[in-house]
């Protein structure tokens, strides 16, 4: 397997040209991309994903640049049917190198398992999407630690999803994973969740020790844990304390916002970055800690929602001194 850089240069010329959003919202991009940063600022990468699937790697490369994104996420899906496509793992990994984006993950949430034989079913799948993850060089593969009945079963999450005979089965389940491929260049990481393990930044820890495994890493989605008025009104705590517990095993953070409605019981909902109550501040800052941490921006339907994100977060990272890798 041939080490993949994916750091080399690519000249903005090359990215002109067609385009998938409108020229007026290519302008508006570049012009917050182009926020001046001194050769000392700390610069992060911001991802987020295409509405459209451009068939070709190179493509790809040219649409998630023209939106300012130098970080990707990528399914397993992709590169995967009935067997790891090499040749397309390649043409990505040297499309991304070229084009200054870090893949920041693999994701495969194949998560339920109810029974032995689902639960040897989403083993395998997490196995080959950090194989996946390894060939292209992702900081990550990324899914999330399981629900013990599905989601959709009457009464909502079940109890058991946070017991202790269920923390004990991601253990096992985890170093399988880790065991099997002993990644190298990559890491096998959950993503936090509210109602499964690991909920909340010591659960995490928890979970680190007992899987005792050197490629086993956080996958950080704040706004997923925000399920508490505590948490929402002291959000910027909250995030400190986050990132002074799990900072350097962090691989990959999801970005987004929450809102809490005056409904009883208690209701947050999750709404576009700079919609809601999230300290961005804060929260830009402890990312800076770890500079090569991508921030990935998701759940948004349409690309003016996305570019409406990207700009917020760029502005508030301009107003602290924090520069966005254009």
């Amino acid at each position: 397997m041939n080490g993949i850089h994916s750091y080399v240069g690519l000249s903005r010329r090359e990215f002109i040209g067609s385009s998938l959003i409108s020229s007026s919202l290519a302008a508006s991009i570049l012009r917050t991309n182009s926020i001046a940063a001194s050769p000392q600022t700390i610069q992060l990468r911001l991802g987020g994903p295409l509405l459209t699937d451009p068939s070709d790697p190179g493509q790809w490369a040219v649409e998630m640049r023209k939106l300012g994104y130098s970080a990707a996420s990528l399914p397993l899906t992709k590169f995967y049917d009935t067997k790891i496509n090499d040749g397309l793992i390649k043409a990505y990994a040297d499309a991304a190198a070229r084009a200054h984006i870090t893949v920041s993950e693999i994701a495969e949430f194949f998560n339920t398992f109810p029974g032995e034989q689902e639960r040897r079913k989403a083993i395998e799948r997490w196995t080959l999407c950090l194989e996946v993850a390894e060939r292209i060089g992702a900081r990550c593969s990324v899914t999330v630690a399981g629900e013990r009945i599905p989601r959709s079963f009457p009464g909502g999450p079940a109890a058991m999803n946070l017991s202790a005979e269920t923390f004990d089965m991601v253990v096992e389940n985890t170093r399988q994973v880790i065991d099997a491929v002993k990644p190298q260049r990559t890491y096998f990481a959950y993503q936090t969740m509210g109602w499964f393990i690991p909920n909340s930044p010591d659960s995490f820890v928890r979970l680190f020790k007992a899987v005792d495994r050197q490629r086993f890493a956080a996958h950080l989605d704040i706004t997923n844990l925000i399920y508490g008025a505590d948490r929402y009104f002291n959000n910027a705590e909250f995030i400190r304390e986050i990132f002074a517990k799990l900072g350097p095993k962090i691989r990959s953070c999801h970005v987004k916002d929450v809102i809490l409605h005056t409904d009883q019981p208690i209701r947050i909902l999750e709404v576009r970055p700079g919609l809601g109550k999230l300290d961005y501040r804060t929260l830009l800052r402890e990312v800076s800690r770890f500079p090569e941490t991508p921030i990935l921006l998701e759940h948004l339907k349409t690309t003016e929602e996305f570019a409406a994100a990207s700009r917020y977060i760029r502005s508030v990272a301009n107003e602290i001194g924090i520069g966005i890798r254009s």
